[in-house]
């Protein structure tokens, strides 16, 4: 229990000095968490002004209402490690197996949480139409990403604390900007991440510029059932996220290690250690107004459509394959005279929702049928350009 105990104050301490993202539970303040995998938090309803009356007084009272809203921790991640006795004595078992943990951490387990968060932030964004894409270069990057942060201070004011998530690729482009007439980085400015200051640099002086690694700022991880995780297929780099320093809500726990001696072990000869850590992060409605996540675009999968002559004259019509569109997603299609471009991620607008299989009437040789697969938002999940031939049409 003793070991345990200093292993659990020892990685907690690592945790928050080296996770690029420790700084976002502080924003947790209010959340009720009572154990198990739900937490619970506060949303307060406020009302505007009315008018003072000099012979009634004040208007009608305005209730202050707290609702608690449930949210679910879906990070519930672990691992078991096993250390042979013949390996070594019990006095090199605490500082090898200390060591051991605080590898593990540092290459896989902050890692994943910074990746996660960083994902679960541009998902979340994405679904409110939040996000935008551009390819970083060093002759624009300066005016692109100020651009960015004047329009958010727009809404919700200049005054309000930001802080910008830039990915290593990015910040080296920004570091090369030709477009930079005054310190866009000063010195480093102590940012609070729990109870351990950290030094990040700060934009213009008052924004701070935390440095991701490039490798955990993608839109889309796999995270293996029984062996860390990974960056799906369909991911993309994130460049930069500019949030309120409040808005991420961002909660971890790492459970209270166990570790079985060798002469209690009925399994294996020697020490077994358990790993485990409940982790997630949301961001309430009311937040969205200051947060922009800015990607790097990719091709959108083909949509793979089967063109043939629909039931009418002058009609053609498609077919996809099994599955798609997917739980959420619908077809839509633009007819046009010429062709199209559309990336992963793109927001189509003037788009006809369709049915697999229906016909699309007033169809020509030589017209341009862009055919998607879109999110519920409009979002492009898989795109084709077909150029419909004579012998697709009635």
């Amino acid at each position: 229990m003793e070991y345990a105990s200093l292993f659990q104050t020892r990685l907690d301490e690592q945790f928050i000095r080296e996770s690029t993202t420790a700084w976002m539970e502080g924003n947790a303040v209010g959340i009720v968490y009572s154990g198990g995998k739900y937490v619970k938090v506060p949303k307060r309803t406020l009302v505007g002004l009315g008018n003072y009356s000099r012979s009634g007084g004040y208007p009608a009272a305005g209730a202050i209402d707290v609702a608690y809203e449930t949210f679910e921790l879906t990070q519930d991640r672990a691992k078991k490690f096993n250390i042979d006795r013949m390996d070594m004595d019990e006095t090199a078992f605490v500082v090898n197996a200390a060591a051991a943990m605080q590898q593990f951490q540092k290459e896989w387990v902050i890692p994943e949480v910074d990746s996660y968060r960083y994902s679960k932030i541009f998902q979340l964004a994405n679904q409110k139409l939040k996000t935008k894409a551009y390819t970083p270069g060093y002759a624009n990057i300066y005016s692109t990403l100020m651009d960015e942060i004047a329009d958010i201070q727009d809404v919700i004011g200049s005054g309000v604390p930001l802080v910008v998530c830039i990915s290593g690729k990015a910040a080296k482009e920004l570091a090369k900007s030709t477009e930079i007439t005054k310190y866009t980085i000063i010195g480093d400015q102590n940012f609070s991440s729990g109870n351990i200051n950290t030094k990040v640099k700060m934009l213009d002086g008052t924004i701070p510029l935390i440095e991701v690694p490039s490798a955990r700022m993608q839109s889309l991880f796999d995270f293996d059932a029984t062996a860390g995780y990974s960056k799906n297929v369909l991911a993309m780099q994130l460049n930069w996220i500019i949030l309120v320093k409040s808005a991420p809500l961002a909660i971890t726990k790492l459970d209270e290690m166990k570790i079985i001696n060798p002469e209690a072990n009925q399994s294996y000869s020697g020490w077994t250690l358990f790993y485990r850590r409940f982790h997630d992060l949301w961001i309430l409605d009311n937040s969205f107004d200051g947060i922009l996540a800015n990607y790097t675009a990719i091709d959108a999968p083909d949509l793979a459509p089967t063109f043939a002559k629909g039931t009418a004259s002058g009609t053609t019509k498609f077919t996809v394959g099994s599955g798609i569109p997917a739980k959420g997603n619908h077809l839509a299609y633009i007819k046009q005279t010429g062709a199209g471009s559309y990336k992963f991620n793109d927001v189509v607008t003037g788009a006809t929702t369709y049915t697999a299989g229906a016909d699309i009437a007033s169809c020509t040789a030589n017209q341009h049928v862009l055919s998607f697969e879109l999110d519920a938002v409009n979002h492009v999940v898989k795109f084709n350009d077909h150029t419909l031939a004579a012998g697709d049409i009635q």
